[in-house]
């Protein structure tokens, strides 16, 4: 019988909880049951709440059961560009527009908030440049609000810069954005940098894995092609080439 339990007796109940993305922010989940009872006559009552079983943790009765969970908030950043060739000679030229699109990853387990990006665009001597204008917010994957983004969520932004002739002079452009996250923990509540993640250029077939540059070269790239051909002079006469003692 569900409702009654016999003197000395013990009855085993089972739940589940699906985790949230709410309770993974706050660290875990802590829980509890009470329970109440009364005799057949339904004059004696008793009630109580559980305990976690484990007393060596300092708490010998009736503490919550805890399940913890670490943060681990992680940022993933990749920038790539695309020439729109304005003049239509085939290269990146003085006139031509790049837009670029930075993809922002929530790659943590973690809801990350107070996100900012901050770019960096030079020519390849250093010489500082600007965007045409900000990099403009597309949206987010999950439809999380402006500088927010829950676990596993992708922002997207975009933001151009027209070629001058001087980036032809340098031959060409690169570019990187770095991505902070910020938060606020007690006590204090300041402002506090939580992760960052300095952008990748997308393409790791170019040996560069990590954090490498988004470079856009100005003018006809460099190239070249070697060709390696063979003969061979029938030294010892014998009329078969490539035999021992052939030059």
């Amino acid at each position: 019988d569900a409702a009654n339990l016999a003197p000395g007796g013990t009855k085993v109940y089972t739940a589940s909880y699906t985790l949230t993305q709410d309770a993974v922010d706050k660290e875990g989940v802590a829980n509890s049951t009470f329970v109440s009872a009364n005799n057949l006559d339904a004059n004696l009552f008793v009630n109580d709440i559980s305990d976690n079983g484990n007393d060596g943790d300092g708490n010998t009765e009736d503490d919550t059961t805890n399940t913890p969970i670490s943060a681990d908030p992680k940022l993933e950043v990749v920038k790539t560009v695309v020439n729109n060739d304005v003049d239509l000679d085939g290269v990146i030229s003085a006139g031509d527009i790049l837009t670029y699109t930075v993809v922002v990853s929530n790659t943590g387990n973690v809801t990350l908030q107070a996100i900012y990006l901050d770019e960096i665009i030079t020519d390849l001597q250093g010489n500082v440049r600007s965007l045409n204008s900000s990099l403009t917010w597309i949206g987010s994957s999950q439809s999380s609000v402006y500088r927010t983004l829950v676990s596993g969520e992708a922002a997207t932004y975009t933001g151009s810069y027209t070629v001058v002739s001087a980036d032809e002079t340098t031959k060409g452009i690169m570019n990187q954005v770095v991505v902070k996250s910020y938060w606020y923990p007690p006590p204090s509540f300041a402002a506090t940098l939580r992760v960052s993640d300095t952008s990748d250029d997308g393409d790791d077939t170019d040996g560069n894995t990590t954090d490498d540059k988004t470079i856009s070269y100005t003018g006809v790239l460099p190239a070249f092609e070697v060709t390696k051909t063979v003969s061979a002079t029938d030294t010892n006469g014998n009329t078969i080439l490539y035999d021992s003692g052939d030059l």
